[in-house]
């Protein structure tokens, strides 16, 4: 999943404005309730205040016009929460990036369980020889997810998943119980990783797939 960041609307004409605090806040780190859905839902709360920001902004310029000083007082007091709003959007939005960043390796072999059911956070593919390969983990994948891209997928709930499909590994997935249990091992990993830096980029996952991948991305 991609997720873009939208700056709060500037108005360059608007000179009346308090003058905001040249101190820097850090990040909020990332909420440990972390979960698949949270970025795209931020992103679009933060879409939402930035409309209403807009609105506001036009309404101080009419009050300003007619001269409605209880009125652009009001105003200039909801641009003001608005743009606090956004700030604290943005500061959890970074968090949940930085956070993708630096989630811990798995080790040679990972098992993890989903406590409660719903989206993985993880993308699923088959390749040519190696079964069924994690070419992507969401953003905003669980909290304390290691970082499993380039990873096979060995077992569903103690079954062996070796020699099945993408198609066959989702069908077992979706008809287990949960809290859902599956295995992982390293893989292609480091195969995949063709510069050595220890992470999978866009680019060395795409030419890989290119060249070893059989099947369609399935998201999960």
């Amino acid at each position: 999943m991609t997720s873009q960041v939208t700056k709060p609307p500037e108005d360059p004409a608007d000179d009346h404005s308090e003058e905001e605090s040249d101190e820097e806040e850090e990040f909020d780190t990332a909420p440990t309730t972390l979960t698949p859905g949270n970025l795209k839902e931020l992103n679009e709360e933060k879409d939402n205040v930035n409309k209403k920001l807009l609105e506001v902004k036009e309404s101080i310029r009419e009050f300003r016009k007619s001269k409605d000083k209880a009125a652009l007082a009001k105003a200039k007091e909801d641009e003001a929460d608005l743009k606090c709003q956004c700030m604290n959007l943005d500061r959890r939005i970074e968090a949940i990036n930085q956070h993708s960043k630096n989630r811990p390796e798995a080790g040679a072999v990972y098992e993890y369980t989903w406590e409660d059911r719903g989206t993985l956070g993880l993308r699923l593919q088959d390749t040519k020889e190696f079964g069924v390969l994690v070419s992507f983990v969401a953003k905003d994948a669980n909290y304390d997810m290691p970082d499993l891209t380039g990873y096979t997928v060995t077992h569903v709930h103690g079954e062996s998943a070796e020699g099945k499909s993408v198609n066959e590994v989702v069908q077992m997935i979706q008809g287990s119980d949960w809290p859902l249990k599956m295995t992982f091992k390293e893989g292609m990993k480091t195969t995949i990783d063709a510069d050595g830096d220890g992470q999978i980029d866009e680019d060395e996952m795409h030419a890989y797939m290119a060249a070893h991948g059989s099947s369609p991305e399935m998201p999960e």
